[in-house]
């Protein structure tokens, strides 16, 4: 693969391609990136890199969130959790208009992508094998959020105003201002977000003093409240026609009180009730973040530009638990309360230098990135009697800090000869992660350097027909709470630790595409093979209070091969349809031998499975549009057991009450179909858990806009001031 990579670098002849951060033009074909597309803005639009959807009319981006959005995107699937894959990959990094945001990161990404309304979005770009200018995190690919821009000159704006039936409701407004040197943009949103969940986990052990075996039951029944809110202002400037200025600045915070009520139960091997253990316990949690952004861009000529950026970003975590554990049996167990105050602060500053230019018949881009990432994790905890009077105990008390500064550079190089379009690069990385454990006095920094190659080819066999061809190798480090040692306790029965000598886990990724586009109709079929060394996973240990703990570990490596079909088109005039399904083989191999600590060996695994979409939008009439789809998940292997598909529907319907006023009525998993199922096999022990919560809804929203004069938006695949 490499000697093909260094060949397809060395290619010469043919004109220099599009520049990618021009808009594409409106007429019926234009081309983008060497490669012909239908650019009217309701198409997917292919590039050798990407594909690129238009989401702002689908009726999910009225009144759901991002989570729903992204249900409906090929190649896509997203959890009953809200958290996203590709191609059956998780670790998917999130971009917002091209550059990272806080919100998106670590465990919150699920809840941040179900907090945040779709109506901001307008496009989304997938990567399945992203080029060389974005960073390698995330081994499952990228996925690009293009927030809506102001329309017309002049003044822009909108709200949106939605309630459904559990109780929740979501206002978002709107305003922009175009004018020939300078755009300025800003919006503000509220999301109030009720819910609930039943969770049962079923538990089957062997009798350490017999040869039975010992059945228990944990059932957990939560109820939450939460406020989101999420504040946006962008500006842009040009002084003369060859410099550009832009800045942004994003905040949000996402606040949650949640209400537990949690019965644990475990016979004896003569399947008689021994004991029990009621738990009534009340969370409070915030995630906040912000970020700012200012860039500089300076054109030497046609495609021939130089952009300097600068990027903080910072992101807090706080949880607060207080857990009433009441014993009734064995009778004349005493009552008692404890406490977990927990806090992630995270910290990310940014300095990016890009410089694209022509050269030799194609167009050369080359690029620096540095990042400085302090971060810290605090843990204090303490227990009390019944009234709920807690006195902390020193040996829960945990502080752990972790420094990431990464250097990272790149150079690519893209060109089209005659029908064939060759865009190759590399990127050298090179992170340094400093640690201390101040609780337990442990040091340790870790070097993780790589050379990392990619390379896209694309041919245009004419008439809207195409052949892709790509590979990269992408990686993903540790997050700061996966370093940490120290045992932290997230509930009664949910320990947590982590790994300080975790290495990165690495992936290489081979995909082949042919695409046909014939009037209306598209068909699109990708082939692909995913090999993963170092995988890290969330493994568990059962502990002999009927506890487990959670750690992640590098336990062992993978591949995936597997093919993905995609098909558009009308059925009529006023109906269209979207099918996309993908289906895959996986495996999962321990990459030692049997091991012989708390976790114990894991064994090699192996599954097929698949999962897809399936829309249809019927115009009934000018002013009306009614919209069904299904969603499914596939399997998911990991080393100790399994996760189960799910599936799940929405309808909605549209009616234009005028050019500016609009209602949209959707329900949500109507027939309450997502149910989250999974099997574990943790040392002879079998766990068995079933949940279902609230995603069944009905909602209803207003939506107000207005524009002043139309003029071409086309469409920009790298907004300006983005940073790939």
């Amino acid at each position: 693969m490499i000697a093909l990579w260094a060949a397809a670098a060395l290619a010469t002849t043919g004109p220099a391609t599009t520049d990618s951060n021009c808009p594409a033009t409106s007429s019926a074909d234009a081309s983008v990136q060497g490669v012909t597309v239908t650019a009217k803005p309701d198409d997917t639009q292919t590039t050798v890199d990407r594909r690129s959807y238009k989401v702002s009319k689908d009726l999910n981006a009225q009144t759901g969130n991002v989570a729903d959005l992204l249900r409906d995107i090929p190649a896509v699937q997203v959890d009953a959790r809200g958290n996203p894959s590709l191609q059956g990959e998780g670790s998917v990094t999130i971009l917002i208009d091209g550059r990272p945001s806080p919100q998106f990161s670590g465990e919150s990404l699920g809840q941040a992508l179900q907090a945040m309304p779709a109506d901001r979005i307008d496009r989304i770009e997938v990567m399945t094998n992203p080029p060389a200018e974005y960073r390698s995190a995330g081994t499952g690919g990228i996925i690009n959020l293009i927030t809506k821009r102001p329309k017309g000159a002049g003044w822009s704006g909108s709200l949106r105003m939605a309630g459904d039936t559990l109780g929740g409701g979501s206002a978002t407004a709107s305003l922009g201002y175009n004018a020939p040197k300078l755009s300025v943009t800003g919006d503000l949103t509220y999301r109030s977000l009720p819910g609930w969940e039943v969770d049962t986990l079923a538990q089957t052990q062997p009798d350490p003093l017999g040869g039975g075996v010992i059945d228990s039951e944990d059932t957990l029944r939560e109820r939450w409240t939460g406020n989101y809110w999420q504040a946006n202002a962008s500006a842009h400037y040009e002084p003369d026609a060859r410099t550009q200025f832009t800045g942004s600045v994003r905040v949000s915070s996402n606040a949650f009180r949640t209400a537990y009520a949690d019965r644990f139960t475990q016979d004896d091997p003569m399947d008689v009730l021994a004991s029990a253990l009621d738990d009534a316990s009340r969370e409070r949690s915030s995630y906040a973040t912000g970020d700012a952004l200012l860039s500089w861009r300076r054109s030497f000529g046609e495609a021939h530009d130089l952009t300097l950026a600068a990027e903080v970003s910072g992101s807090q975590t706080n949880d607060d638990r207080i857990d009433a554990l009441t014993p009734t049996l064995p009778a004349g167990q005493a009552a008692s309360s404890q406490q977990i105050l927990w806090t992630n602060r995270l910290q990310r500053d940014r300095l990016t230098a890009d410089y694209e230019r022509p050269l030799a018949g194609g167009q050369l881009k080359l690029g620096y990135d540095f990042e400085y990432a302090p971060g810290r994790v605090g843990q204090a905890g303490g227990s009390g009697g019944p009234a709920g009077h807690i006195v902390l105990d020193p040996s829960q008390r945990d502080v752990f800090q972790a420094t990431e500064t990464d250097n990272g550079a790149y150079a690519s190089y893209e060109r089209r000869s005659g029908r064939l379009t060759i865009l190759a690069g590399f990127r050298a990385e090179n992170s340094h992660y400093a640690l201390d454990q101040l609780t337990q006095g442990i040091s340790a920094s870790h070097d993780y350097r790589r050379l990392l190659p990619n390379l896209h080819l694309a041919y245009d066999l004419g008439g809207g027909r195409q052949l892709t061809a790509s590979y990269s190798w992408r990686t993903n480090s540790p997050t700061d709470h996966q370093l940490d040692p120290f045992v932290l306790s997230r509930d009664p029965l949910h320990q947590q630790a982590g790994n300080p000598d975790l290495r990165p886990d690495d992936q290489s990724r081979y995909e082949v595409a042919f695409e046909d586009r014939h009037g209306d109709r598209t068909l699109t079929v990708t082939l692909f093979y995913h090999r993963r060394r170092n995988e890290m996973n969330e493994v568990y240990a059962s502990l002999p209070d009927g506890a487990y703990l959670e750690e992640t570990l590098n336990a062992g490596k993978g591949q995936r091969v597997g093919a993905e079909m995609t098909v558009g088109g009308k059925l009529s005039p006023k109906v269209s349809y979207s099918l996309s399904a993908v289906g895959y083989w996986s495996q999962f191999a321990p990459s030692s031998a049997p091991s012989a600590s708390m976790f114990g060996a894991f064994p090699t695994r192996s599954a097929g499975s698949g999962f897809g979409h399936a829309d249809l939008s019927w115009q009934v009439t000018p002013k009306d549009l009614l919209q069904l789809d299904v969603d499914t998940t596939a399997l998911s292997l990991d080393p100790q057991g399994y996760s189960a598909p799910t599936y799940t529907g929405n309808i909605g319907f549209r009616h234009e009450i005028n050019d500016h006023l609009a209602w949209v009525l959707t329900a949500k998993d109507p027939f309450h179909t997502l149910r989250y199922t999974s099997v574990e096999d943790i040392l002879a022990v079998e766990d068995r858990r079933a949940a279902i919560d609230s995603s069944r809804s009905v909602s209803l929203s207003l939506v107000w806009s207005f524009a002043g004069k139309a003029k071409d938006q086309g469409i920009d695949f790298n907004p300006e001031g983005a940073r790939r």
